[in-house]
């Protein structure tokens, strides 16, 4: 059957077939929006099931629609949603079974409910469907132990020059594997290491002020990973 000029349909995704239908109780304005739109608010359950075609695979010529009488009372108040409801079945008919209905042309039976023999129907009772699980999950952190300062010692090249020409500090630090582990940072007057171990280790941390300017543009380190000992070699700025 062809439809009428201009008429309007509601716009039925393939998944109301197979999930319950969600609407709003009596609110007409917000049920009006689903036609055009379908973004308004879902709050209630419809219940309903369309039936199997016959054995042999043919289309018969009606159509049983189950629907929940407490549910459907609520429509006997509202032509707007008693008419919201018809074109869902009609629109999933369609759908379903490759029907061409006319959405707008349709009698309601007022003293007869159902047409021949009535099949017995199982309505599966359904809570409101939840996430597996949040989308978004929040990592907790590694929890790393306390830091602890590395044993060090800063010496003077050459030992008896005053000011010295370079100074020389020395970090033990046995935990550590190579030097991509270590952060260091030198100031002018000032020596800032770190390392944060690896999880369920302790890292090292130092924050040391030393006794001479030092030029940061002439300071060089290096690692050997054998005596686990970080070498860092500073240029003393002289004051005259």
């Amino acid at each position: 059957m062809s439809r009428k000029k201009n008429s309007v349909l509601l716009e039925v995704d393939r998944s109301i077939i197979e999930n319950n239908l969600l609407i709003e109780e009596n609110q007409n304005e917000d049920l009006r929006d689903l036609f055009p739109t379908r973004t308004s608010q879902q709050t209630e359950d419809v219940p309903w099931k369309l039936v199997k075609p016959t054995p042999a695979g043919n289309p018969t010529v009606a159509y049983d629609v189950a629907i929940n009488p407490e549910f459907y009372k609520k429509t006997e108040n509202s032509k707007l949603f008693l008419t919201f409801l018809l074109t869902v079945v009609m629109e999933g008919l369609m759908d379903k079974y490759g029907l061409h209905l006319a959405t707008e042309d349709y009698v309601i039976l007022k003293n007869r409910k159902v047409m021949g023999c009535l099949l017995p129907h199982r309505v599966r009772q359904t809570g409101s469907r939840k996430p597996a699980g949040p989308l978004i999950q929040e990592m907790t952190p590694p929890v790393h132990t306390s830091s602890r300062q590395p044993r060090y010692r800063i010496r003077r090249e050459p030992p008896r020059s005053e000011p010295p020409e370079y100074l020389v500090a020395e970090f033990f630090m046995k935990d550590v594997t190579n030097s991509r582990d270590v952060t260091l940072d030198v100031g002018e007057d000032r020596i800032v290491l770190d390392s944060p171990g690896r999880v369920g280790q302790q890292g090292y941390q130092l924050d040391a002020f030393i006794p001479y300017s030092v030029d940061q543009d002439k300071c060089s380190a290096s690692f050997n990973t054998d005596t686990k000992i970080l070498t860092l070699k500073m240029a003393v700025i002289s004051e005259s």
